[in-house]
């Protein structure tokens, strides 16, 4: 008499409640139009580990934010060697972050702890009128010096 078993084994996708998600959304306001809306940008990170420095190992996205790495008011990366605060942008860049720019997050079934959505605000007249305030400068020094 011959037995014959069958077994099936299912292969499964990454753990996805050791993924995290933060979601950064810069608005931009134009050189004080009120007429032009404001411009929003959004990106979205899965963030798979972060790197503990002092300890020289990889954490899961919520160990990281329960021991502070990842602020969860601001999303700012703290490098635990040199207590330097960070964009999360420039953290995935140093490698402090092991993350990816992803298009859309609804596929990805991630514990909503592990979820941030950071506000960020930037006036594009802060950025023009520093430098018109230097130019305006020059034009008052140049024309004392003509005098």
């Amino acid at each position: 008499m011959t037995q014959v078993t069958f077994t099936s084994t299912k292969r499964g996708k990454e753990k996805m409640s050791s993924l995290g998600i933060i979601t950064v959304k810069t608005t931009r306001e134009s050189v004080g139009d009120d007429a032009e809306e404001p411009e929003v940008e959004s990106k979205t990170y899965a963030v798979r580990a972060v790197v503990d420095r002092r300890q020289k190992k990889t954490l899961t996205f919520h160990e990281a934010v329960r021991r502070g790495i990842i602020d969860r008011d601001t999303g700012a990366f703290r490098d635990t060697l040199t207590g330097e605060q960070m964009y999360v942008g420039d953290a995935i860049m140093r490698g402090f972050l092991k993350a990816r720019v992803i298009d859309d997050d609804a596929g990805l079934n991630i514990n909503p702890d592990n979820k941030m959505v950071i506000e960020k605000k930037e006036a594009i007249r802060k950025r023009l009128l520093k430098p018109l305030g230097v130019i305006s400068a020059f034009k008052m020094a140049a024309a004392s010096s003509r005098k």
